[in-house]
This record gives structure tokens, sequence and C-alpha cells, in this order.
């Protein structure tokens, strides 16, 4: 048990803290009294800016704040670790709030051609962090410095797919089927009307039916995911159509073996309204609730996709 001494309690305080201690199996308590603070007997920890004896990590303000702010962050070093300093006040618990909610996205007009945050623009980037897992071990070294030690977690595989489209070749009807044919006569792609042709006769795979190895790694992993794209068709959504009923028959019978859940249409981010078509539409398919869902392109915007996928 960790008693922490904190000027104010907030809600990124115990978000923060949850991931720090009670996420590797250690209890914590909040106390802005500094008696009850010096009179306990746990293992004590001083966030706050009241002077004590005790292990202490001077704040910044951060985690006191409301809304977003633009903080001037740069790379700093507690007991010997790197971490962030905001404003010049290294802080190892903030440094953990900020990578974990991705605050930096939420103020930055540099976006990609699909409006995302870029990897370059990241500060795990410009300070050489992209390839270590930094919260855990800022949140590791604070246990250190408290006297605790993590309880130790067993690791659960869960293997996920998108489906972005089923089939290349099979299911495809009418007008979609015309253009993709179309298409490859124009630009003499013989090799992809032999193939065609091949798999519609049932001579060859569709080369994009990897459905059996999906079910064989959902045998040895229980917890694995599909995210099946059934949005209407776009430019950048192309599946085919959730109407027709071979591919309901399909997606139900593949749900069978492996949980089937939403794949977001790219033109569905920061549209709730049509998330809410897609997630119904996909449910009446299934005849369950869908709970969980991840974005087509990985297209995602803070605070935006967030609150859509909220409503």
């Amino acid at each position: 048990m960790v008693l922490v001494l904190v000027d104010e309690i907030t809600n990124r305080l115990s978000y923060t803290f949850d991931f720090i201690f009670k996420s590797r199996g250690v209890d914590y308590a909040f106390t802005t009294d500094i008696d009850a603070f010096t009179k306990s007997t746990f293992n004590k920890f001083n966030y706050s800016n009241i002077e004590t004896s005790e292990v202490t990590i001077v704040p910044s303000v951060l985690l006191f704040e409301k809304g977003v702010d633009n903080h001037h962050v740069s790379r700093g070093v507690e007991d010997g670790i790197e971490c962030l300093s905001f404003y010049e006040v290294t802080d190892l618990v903030a440094s953990v709030f900020y990578i974990l909610t991705r605050y930096e996205e939420y103020d930055n007009i540099n976006k990609d051609i699909y409006g995302r945050f870029p990897f370059v623009e990241s500060c795990l980037n410009k300070y050489g962090w992209i390839e270590q897992a930094v919260c855990d071990r800022w949140a590791n070294k604070i246990l250190e410095k408290v006297g605790e030690k993590a309880v130790k977690k067993t690791i659960k595989i869960v293997p996920t797919f998108d489906i972005d489209n089923t089939f290349a070749y099979q299911l495809k009807y009418g007008k979609q089927k015309i253009l993709s044919v179309c298409k490859d006569l124009f630009q003499l792609n013989i090799s992809r009307l032999k193939e065609r042709n091949s798999v519609l006769n049932g001579k060859l795979k569709d080369p994009y039916d990897t459905f059996e190895k999906i079910k064989n790694i959902a045998q040895r992993f229980p917890r694995t995911k599909i995210f099946w794209l059934v949005g209407e068709r776009a430019e950048k959504d192309r599946n085919i159509p959730l109407s027709l009923k071979e591919h309901q028959s399909f997606i139900q019978k593949m749900n069978e073996a492996v949980e089937v859940n939403l794949h977001p249409s790219f033109a569905s981010n920061g549209e709730p309204a049509m998330i809410e078509k897609e997630k119904k539409s996909l449910e009446k398919v299934l005849g369950r609730p869908i709970l969980n869902s991840r974005q087509h392109f990985l297209r995602f915007q803070l605070p935006k996709t967030f609150q859509s996928l909220l409503s």
C-alpha cells in the first residue's frame, strides 16, 4: 500500500496513478492531509509542493489543469532515467500521463494526408524512445523509489485482423465486377484477368482468402479478433456490400470461429451517425451487440475520434 500526498485530487491524477500502481497490483490512496500523511505507516510518496522527508517528485502543472494547453515539453532526467520536463520541471508522473493520453496530439496542427498525427512529430520519435515501453519504465522507477514491487503479469497474445476487402474476386457482381474487369483490360493486366478467371472457375484460391489461416490462429489464441469493414463503398472503402446475402452468411460463419467486430469506414471518422449506421448493420447480421472497433487506415484524431465512438 502506498499513500500519496497531493495538493489536490484530480481525475488526471487518478488515471495516471491507476496505471502506475493499480495496474501493477499495488494498492494506493491519495491524501491532501499532511498530518495523516506524516503519521501513516504505509509506504509514502510525496507528489505535492509540500516539503517532507519522504520520497518526493515535485509536480508540474499538467495533472492539475483542466482543458488542453500547449505545454513547453523538453527532455529531462530523473534518477538516471530519461523522461519529460514541462516548463523545465522534470516530472516522471506527468510524463506517464502525457504519453498515455497522447496529449501532444490534441492541439497539433501538422497532419498527414489522412488527417493523422505524424509519427515524426511525436516526442517518442524525437527523443529516440519509440521502441521503449517508456510509461512502464517510468512507472517501475516510481515503484522502485517508494519500495514497492509490481505483481508479475502473464503476457496474453491477442491476434487481430482487419478485413478491408473480403475477397479479390469472389462475391463481386454487377457494376463492381464490370468496373474491375474494365480497369484490368484498360491497363492490359493480363495476369490479373487470368487469375480472376481461375478463381471464379474454382481452379485457384482467391488471393485475399486467408480465413482458414485466421481460424487456425484463433484456435491457438482464443481472444483473436476480426475487424470488418462494412461501410458504403467509396474511394477508401471498397469492401463487398453488406447487403449481399452471401457476404452476410460468410461473416456469420466466420463469427462462429472468431469474434467479429467493427472496422469503421474511412469516411466515418468524426461522423457518429455514420458509425452508428455501420455498427447497427453489422449487429443485425451478427445478432449481437458490438463493443469493439478499430479505425480503417488507422484514421484517428483526438478528441474527435474518441468523442464520435463514445457518442
